[in-house]
């Protein structure tokens, strides 16, 4: 179980990573800039890749406990990523509120207005309409690249472990 634990944490890290401001910030941004970037969150569809990021990624948890806990039932496995999908949706609002102050200490008032016009277009409602496939194909590439890495990485590791 504790050989299951460190994949689910580096998931959590990789997540909170995303969902938690740096602290770094000297002075908190406007309200005006927080608003702009709560609005450009929403018309980009923010929210919305965040949960289709949930549903690719939720098999990934399933195939990393099943192959780190393989005395588990599938059932139990199952239960398990539907827990941590469920706590991480939990987290959604305030996740969306960490990347607006995100985006108001990154970016121009105008940068993101422009960036809200642009969402709000026909070619904008285009993108975000696409992401989610763009997102899902990218998933696969992602692990493809993952596999052929770890393919060509063999020979190097095993003649390292050998020295």
């Amino acid at each position: 179980m504790k050989k299951f634990l460190l994949p689910v944490l580096g998931l959590v890290a990789l997540f909170s990573a995303l969902s938690l401001n740096s602290g770094a910030e000297a002075q908190a941004p406007s309200e005006e800039a927080l608003v702009l970037a709560r609005e450009l969150l929403e018309v980009s569809g923010a929210a919305d890749q965040m949960s289709g990021m949930m549903d690719i990624l939720s098999p990934i948890i399933v195939q990393s406990i099943r192959s780190e806990v393989p005395s588990l039932s599938v059932e139990q496995q199952q239960d398990i990523a539907r827990i941590f999908v469920e706590e991480f949706v939990a987290l959604t609002p305030q996740t969306l509120e960490n990347l607006a102050v995100l985006y108001a200490e990154s970016y121009s008032a105008e940068d993101m207005q422009a960036a809200i016009s642009f969402f709000r277009s026909e070619s904008g409602q285009r993108f975000v309409a696409a992401t989610p496939a763009i997102m899902e194909v990218a998933q696969r590439i992602g692990e493809a690249a993952g596999r052929q890495a770890a393919t060509n990485a063999m020979p190097r590791i095993q003649s390292y472990l050998e020295q």
